[in-house]
This record gives structure tokens, C-alpha cells and sequence, in this order.
């Protein structure tokens, strides 16, 4: 398995890879060791019990039944403490390979392109990746090594009989596809209801994550009798799956049982016709029956490595499919990170934009020098926030390019030309963090660095006030104990932080007052002398304050003159 590097490489996972990370090696050799031990002690128990019969209770020999007693306690105590052994070392692979998995998935999820998550709910993706990723963690399970035990078992036993009584070894080896064929069978019923229990899962995940995001639209169209009648059959259906599986896997538990029954029913009858002839001993009868159960117990479980590998394989092919989405094209120049990247200038050129066959942008052409602060203007629908999302590389252009210094975007690598701007979107998201951790994600700040920044954007009299100074106060999921104005100042106060050269602004005052909308313009206007600024806006009432303001019509866009800026703002004032 190939690590995902910052050029975008892609992982591969094979079960093989997994196995060759996580299980070969000095983890290989110890398990090894315990399965041979445990084999060992495992095909010495019935002749131990066959010895306390024959030797100690129908010789009378106490001494010879006490030591086989001891012997019996002893492999058991060494069983049980291997048993430990094993699991902690599985626990610790399952463990790494989780999270290696996880880290490789979200490093995805930040390649992939933004109509990926257009697509797919975030409770759909989440329940893809995690069912997938647990699933082929099953590699790694402990139920692995019970196969390879039990395979151990399998071929001690087969030999234990075999020494005892050819004859009888005989009735168990003709029972052996019999009662493999039934567990194939029923391995099969088991795949087939396994698959319809995941579908039913999966589609009331997606299901319910769209019902959670449109939440108020169901209360606005008193949906909820509508919502409550198909929560009900999505579960009936997964009820109805869990039944099956829950019901198949009794009948599999009950036709195995009575097969087994059936054969030792007549390996008693014939041990005892063989003892009763002198062919074999009473402790002989009962190794034999021992052995035999080594040899019948284990085929329901390694037949069942099938149905293990059913939900494995599914999981790993979506698994890898993920992974080969198509990622933002990215091709780095090599060692431009360790170069000094001072940025001069931002180019658009020729830029043209459509979402389906109607084109929304045609031939943008825009340059943007360090300290300019340019402001965009246009009607809803124009394209304003599209272009945006295009400079910061969540769309991409049908056609031209964006040059940074020169130089095309896509040779930049992402984390490099991220780290370039500072965004303020019309709808600003906060995580269910510290106010601290929301501001200043990355902990490069001290608490009087962000007070002041605070301040400065106009947040601290709220701050105050609402939360009593506390920079270690929990905002609620996607801040929603924040005011429209409020949630915009944290942003824009958690943008300044950032102090990256250039600085976008998506509608920032929608939701402000006069006052705090003079603040803001002040601060613009004064506050970042060095910084380009991207603004859009509708309040025309600021624009004099801009070096350049444009305006996008006709999917074009076109530089204002200052006369036609006086225009705007007149006619808005």
C-alpha cells in the first residue's frame, strides 16, 4: 500500500499490502510462534484425557490422574495467556490500520474536487468511508488467526484420528464435504443478506443527512407526518434485513449442530462396538470423539474465510475507487516550497466558466498588484462569488488561466497558494471549537494578539458582553449561538489573524448597521496597506474608497470610471 504524497499520488490497497504492513514481520514471527504453541497443546489435550481414562481411572491410579490433571490445567493457563498475546497484537494492527486509512481518506476529501461534496451529503460520505474502512480493517481482526488456528486444528485432529483408528477416521472424512457443502450454502444465503443490510444502511444514511440539512424546510412545509411515514420504511427495510441476517445465521447454527450430532451420535455407536470388541480403549473413544470435533468444528469457520473476504472485498474495491477520483490538477514545480514566495501580483486571463453548456463567465481578464484594493460588483446570479471560488481553485475555469507572479496556479502546490489568502465568504463557517481555536486555527497567536485583532474589526463589545472575554468559550455547532453581524466580525477578525497578502471579502456587511458598515470601510481603507483586497459587494454607499472597482454583466467583466462609480453611490445613498 502506497502512501498519498502532497503531489497527489494515489494509494493502492491490496489485501496483500495490508497484510505485508501490518501482519509480516516481527509481528508474523510472534503469532506464529503462539500458533504453534497453541496447535501443539491443542492436539496433546484428548491424548491427556485419554490417559486419566485408561491409565489413571481404570487402573485406579491416582497419581497418574492427579499429573494429567496438573497437565490439563497448566495447557490451559498457557492457552489463555497466549490468547492475550494475540489479541493485543491484533488490536494493535486493527488500530494502525485504521487510522493509516482514515488519515489517507481525509487527505482525499481535501483533493477532491468541490462537486464531490455537492453530490454527497456529508452523512452519506462519512457512512461510505467508515463502514469501508472498518470493513477492510476485518483484515487485521483476531478472527483472522481463529481460521489459521482453527486450520491447525483441522489437520491435527485429521492426524489424531487417523492414529487411533483408521476405520473410524474413516466415518469423519466422509462427513467433510458434507458439511462443507452446507456451510458454502449457507456462507452464500449469508453474503447476499450481509450485501442487502449495508444497502438499506447506506440509503438511510444518505437519506436522513438530506432530511438533517433541509430540517427547516420540513418544518416550513409540515413535513413531518411525510418524514415520520418514510423514516419508518427505510427502518422496517433495515429491520426487515436484520431479521434475515439474525435468522440465517440461526438456521446455519442449527443444520451445523445437528450434523454434528448425527456423526457423533454414530462415532459413539461404532467406539463403543470397537471397545466392546477390544479394538479400542474407553479413553480411546474419547480422544476419538475429541479429534473428531477438532476435524467437523473447524469447517464452518474456515469455509466461513469466504464470507469474511465477501465484506472485505466490496469494501476495499469502493475503497480504491475513492481513492482515483479526480483530484484538483495540480502539476508542482519541483522545490518551489523551499522558495521564498513573496507575492507581486494576481492575473486572470481570459477566464470562462459553465456549470453545464451555459456559460456563466467569458474572458475575464483581471490583474490585481500588491497593496490594490479592487471591488466587484454586479446583480445576484452574475458570477461574483463563482469567480472567487475559481481564484481560490474550488472551480475550475473552462478556459485561460490565473497567474500568481507570473506564474500558473495549478504548478503551485495547494498548500502554498492557500496559504496566500485570507477569505471572508457571505455564509463564514466555525467549528464547534474554542472561540480561541475558531480565530486562530493554527495556534500561531497569542491571546493578546487575537484581543487586539478583535478590537480592531469592531467583535470586542459583543465579545464582551456575550461571552465575558472567554476566548475558551465553546461556540455551538456551525456558531449558531452568533448573530449574522456577529458571526461576519469573527470572521473577519479570523482572516486579519491569518495576515495572508491577499485578503477576499464575499459580502462581509450584509448583515451590519450603518455604524459597524463605516467601521468595516474605515478599516479597509486604512488598515492593510500592503494587502490586495478582493471585495463584492451590493452597497455601492463605499466603493470611492477601492482603487478600481469592477462590475460583471453579461458574463463579462468590465472596469468602472469614476464617474459611473459617483453614479452608483448616489443613486444608493
Amino acid at each position: 500500500m502506497r502512501q498519498m504524497s502532497h503531489q497527489g499520488e494515489l494509494p493502492t490497497i491490496s489485501i496483500w499490502g495490508l497484510l505485508k504492513r501490518y501482519v509480516l514481520g516481527k509481528r508474523l514471527i510472534l503469532l506464529s510462534v503462539t500458533l504453534l504453541v497453541t496447535s501443539v497443546l491443542t492436539f496433546i489435550r484428548p491424548l491427556i484425557i485419554k490417559g486419566i481414562t485408561d491409565e489413571g481411572m481404570l487402573k485406579a491410579n491416582m497419581q497418574i490422574i492427579g499429573g494429567c490433571a496438573l497437565l490439563l490445567l497448566f495447557s490451559a493457563v498457557i492457552d489463555q495467556a497466549i490468547s492475550i498475546i494475540q489479541s493485543q497484537q491484533f488490536v494493535k494492527m486493527q488500530n494502525s490500520m485504521v487510522l493509516t486509512l482514515y488519515r489517507l481518506a481525509f487527505d482525499k476529501l481535501l483533493r477532491l474536487k468541490k462537486d464531490y461534496f455537492t453530490k454527497h451529503n456529508n452523512a452519506e460520505i462519512m457512512n461510505r468511508i467508515s463502514t469501508d474502512i472498518h470493513s477492510v480493517s476485518m483484515i487485521a481482526d483476531r478472527s483472522i488467526l481463529f481460521i489459521v488456528n482453527y486450520a491447525l486444528s483441522f489437520i491435527g485432529g485429521l492426524i489424531g484420528l487417523l492414529v487411533l483408528n483408521p476405520k473410524m477416521a474413516t466415518v469423519v472424512i466422509l462427513v467433510i464435504p458434507l458439511k462443507a457443502l452446507t456451510t458454502v450454502k449457507m456462507s452464500k444465503q449469508n453474503e447476499k443478506v450481509s450485501a442487502e443490510r449495508i444497502q438499506c444502511n447506506r440509503a438511510f444514511s444518505s437519506w436522513f443527512g438530506d432530511i438533517i440539512n433541509g430540517i427547516k424546510e420540513v418544518k416550513l412545509w409540515n413535513l413531518n407526518e411525510n418524514v415520520q411515514e418514510k423514516l419508518s420504511n427505510h427502518q422496517s427495510e433495515i429491520l426487515q434485513a436484520d431479521k434475515k441476517s439474525v435468522l440465517c445465521s440461526c438456521y446455519n447454527q442449527t443444520l451445523t449442530r445437528i450434523l454434528d450430532s448425527m456423526v457423533q451420535s454414530i462415532l459413539y455407536i461404532y467406539g463403543g462396538v470397537l471397545f466392546l470388541q477390544g479394538e479400542l480403549s474407553l479413553g480411546g473413544v474419547t480422544a476419538f470423539i475429541s479429534y473428531s470435533s477438532y476435524v467437523l468444528g473447524p469447517i464452518t469457520s474456515i469455509m466461513s474465510i469466504r464470507y469474511l473476504f465477501s465484506g472485505i472485498t466490496p469494501s476495499l474495491k469502493r475503497l480504491n475507487d475513492f481513492f482515483q477520483l479526480e483530484e484538483n490538477h495540480q502539476m508542482a514545480l519541483p522545490n518551489l516550497e523551499s522558495r521564498q514566495f513573496t507575492l507581486s501580483s494576481l492575473e486572470l486571463q481570459q477566464i470562462s466558466f459553465s456549470h453545464t453548456q451555459d456559460t456563466l463567465l467569458e474572458n475575464i481578464n483581471l490583474t490585481v498588484h500588491s497593496g490594490e484594493k479592487i471591488a466587484i460588483i454586479g446583480p445576484n446570479g452574475s458570477g461574483k462569488s463563482t469567480l472567487i471560488d475559481i481564484i481560490l481553485r474550488f472551480e475550475h475555469p473552462k478556459s485561460g488561466k490565473i497567474l500568481i507572479n507570473g506564474l500558473d496556479m495549478r504548478n503551485i502546490p495547494e498548500d502554498i497558494y492557500w496559504s496566500l489568502f485570507a477569505v471572508v465568504e457571505q455564509e463564514p463557517y466555525f467549528f464547534q471549537d474554542s472561540i480561541r481555536n475558531n480565530l486562530d486555527p493554527t495556534g500561531c497567536h497569542t491571546d493578546g494578539e487575537i484581543l487586539q485583532a478583535l478590537e480592531q474589526c469592531g467583535a470586542m463589545a459583543f465579545f464582551q458582553e456575550r461571552f465575558h472575554g472567554d476566548l475558551n468559550h465553546i461556540i455551538h455547532f456551525d456558531a449558531g449561538d452568533l448573530s449574522g453581524g456577529e458571526r461576519k466580525k469573527m470572521a473577519i477578525t479570523r482572516a486579519v489573524l491569518k495576515n495572508a497578502p491577499i485578503l477576499i471579502m464575499d459580502e462581509v456587511a450584509a448583515d451590519y448597521d450603518v455604524h459597524a458598515e463605516q467601521q468595516l470601510s474605515d478599516m479597509i481603507s486604512s488598515c492593510f496597506p500592503n494587502k490586495q483586497i478582493i471585495y463584492i459587494t451590493h452597497n455601492y454607499s463605499y466603493l470611492d474608497i477601492f482603487d478600481q472597482v469592477y462590475e460583471i454583466s453579461n458574463k463579462t467583466l468590465k472596469l468602472l470610471t469614476r464617474e459611473k462609480i459617483a453614479q452608483l453611490k448616489n443613486r444608493d445613498e
